[in-house]
């Protein structure tokens, strides 16, 4: 444990994961957090007696592949793109997301503090590059800033877009922003049984529906897993 301003953090420590060399674990008494720099991603994210919240493709397992190539590789896990889409310019107009940011191999150290430090490649079309600062507290509370650094000699506008796959199961939560023009989604969002929209919060009960949405100042406050 390592302790400055009254906060105890956990010191992560490098692994192999299924086959990704110099990958990290943060573990409380409570949570597990697996980080692998190789792919840019969070790959596993659980309760120390339950299962991983967060999707895992075994399909691609250990697996890294040039960024040259352009190509989507659907790891899972949680991980950075821009907003908005419509304006990504890459493949095939505005898909696969820019390989750099989505899956290019991070930089990475660990501070004093036990923060694990990421920088993402650049990528010179959006002209932006992400680094993501991430720890944990001896009480098993993550904390992850995610920072988007413009790269070129011109201003850039963008949002960053944290794009978490879990698990097909369980219910998801969040807090709604305060003004309701500022939430959107497929019209299926709204219109069924599997999205229940409340005064101030949303959630998602997940049947095999599909659905998505987007918005500002959306809080994301929990995920759930069934056993």
């Amino acid at each position: 444990m390592l302790t400055e301003l009254g906060f105890s953090y956990v010191k992560p420590e490098i692994i192999n994961y299924k086959g990704w060399e110099k990958s990290y674990i943060f573990k409380s008494k409570k949570t597990e957090l697996i980080v692998v720099p190789s792919i840019a991603r969070i790959l596993s994210f659980r309760l120390n007696d339950r299962s991983n919240i967060l999707w895992e493709n075994p399909e691609f397992y250990g697996k890294i592949y040039p960024v040259e190539n352009g190509e989507y590789y659907n790891y899972g896990g949680s991980k950075l793109w821009i907003s908005p889409q419509a304006l990504w310019n890459t493949k095939w107009g505005n898909w696969p997301p820019h390989s750099e940011l989505d899956r290019g191999p991070c930089s990475h150290f660990v501070e004093k503090d036990g923060t694990l430090v990421l920088t993402g490649m650049k990528n010179e079309k959006a002209g932006i590059r992400f680094i993501r600062k991430i720890r944990m507290k001896n009480n098993g509370e993550v904390l992850i800033e995610n920072i988007m650094e413009n790269v070129s000699p011109f201003p850039v506008s963008w949002a960053i877009w944290d794009v978490v796959q879990v698990y097909p199961s369980g219910t998801v939560a969040g807090v709604l922003p305060k003004d309701k023009k500022d939430f959107w989604g497929t019209d299926n969002c709204f219109t069924n049984s599997d999205w229940i929209f409340k005064s101030d919060m949303f959630l998602v009960k997940h049947s095999g529906t599909k659905g998505k949405a987007t918005g500002y100042n959306i809080s994301l406050i929990s995920l759930h897993r069934k056993r």
